[in-house]
Formats: C-alpha cells, sequence, structure tokens
C-alpha cells in the first residue's frame, strides 16, 4: 500500500548570470521585408473647364502594390476603384469630382493616387 504524497521541495537558489556571448551574424531577409519599398504619387489635374480628375496605376511586372489611397486638393470628394485585370494585375483608379465649398479653390483641383510599390520577392 502507497502512502499520500509529501509537500513539494524548494527549487534552489538561481545561480548568477554567465559571461555575455559574441553577437551573431545577421539573418536572412524574411517575407516581410519592405525595405526596397517605393512611396510613389499619380497626380492627375482636372482638365480646363472640368470638375473631375481620374489617376490610375496597374501594378507594374514584377512588382506588387502593397497599399493606396486618393486623395485630392479642391475637389469635393474623391474615391477610388480596384480591378482586378485579366492578366491577374491589380488595378487603383482614384476618381475625383466636383468643387469643394469647403474652401476657396487657388487653383484647378488635383486628384492623387498614394501607393507603396514592391518588387516581388524572387
Amino acid at each position: 500500500m502507497v502512502g499520500p504524497i509529501g509537500p513539494p521541495g524548494h527549487n534552489g537558489s538561481q545561480g548568477s548570470a554567465g559571461p555575455v556571448g559574441s553577437t551573431g551574424p545577421q539573418g536572412p531577409k524574411g517575407a516581410g521585408d519592405f525595405s526596397s519599398c517605393q512611396h510613389k504619387v499619380k497626380a492627375e489635374a482636372a482638365a480646363a473647364g472640368l470638375t473631375w480628375a481620374m489617376a490610375a496605376k496597374t501594378e507594374p511586372n514584377g512588382k506588387i502594390i502593397l497599399g493606396a489611397t486618393c486623395a485630392t486638393n479642391f475637389a469635393a470628394e474623391y474615391n477610388m476603384l480596384t480591378q482586378l485585370q485579366s492578366t491577374g494585375k491589380w488595378r487603383y483608379v482614384c476618381s475625383c469630382k466636383g468643387t469643394s465649398t469647403l474652401f476657396i479653390p487657388r487653383a484647378a483641383s488635383n486628384c492623387y493616387l498614394h501607393y507603396w510599390e514592391c518588387p516581388l520577392p524572387t
């Protein structure tokens, strides 16, 4: 017949830390390396007498667009449309229209497509 289990024992005290080792070699670049990415802007001005403009960009061969957004200076609104082309490439389209009533335009309105373009991993 086995008796009851006794109380847990006490661990020994922690020893002092050893000396600091040398720095190891740098590891390989991972899949999340964005150091080769570039921020770019595609700008299009509204033609004389018109209140709309459109800025568009299709992914170039060997590159991918990771982030894109639209902006404007004097238009009333801007919208983004993304289209998957039959080639498998994405096309980003910013459409800007109207005239803002929040401030007095000093020039023709512009439509901006801001995007981050990165090389595809090899």
